[in-house]
């Protein structure tokens, strides 16, 4: 569940920036240049995104424990 989470959370609403190599993860160029929002959102960077995926399976992993040991 926490793989999945990251994979749809890094799919969808973390940041991505376009280049002019293609999309990267990188903010600025080398020059210090930024580049332009390609999509997601700005504040959620891929250790965001690492940080609730990784959350979501323990809290998964938690409640599947109490359901099965009542």
């Amino acid at each position: 569940v926490g793989s999945l989470s990251d994979s749809l959370m890094g799919a969808t609403i973390q940041r991505s920036f376009m280049t002019p190599t293609g999309i990267s993860e990188r903010a600025h160029a080398p020059d210090g240049s930024a580049y332009p929002l390609y999509r997601g959102w700005m504040w959620i960077n891929n250790d965001m995104v690492n940080a609730v995926s990784s959350a979501v399976g323990a809290a998964v992993s938690v409640l599947l424990w109490l359901v099965i040991n009542p």
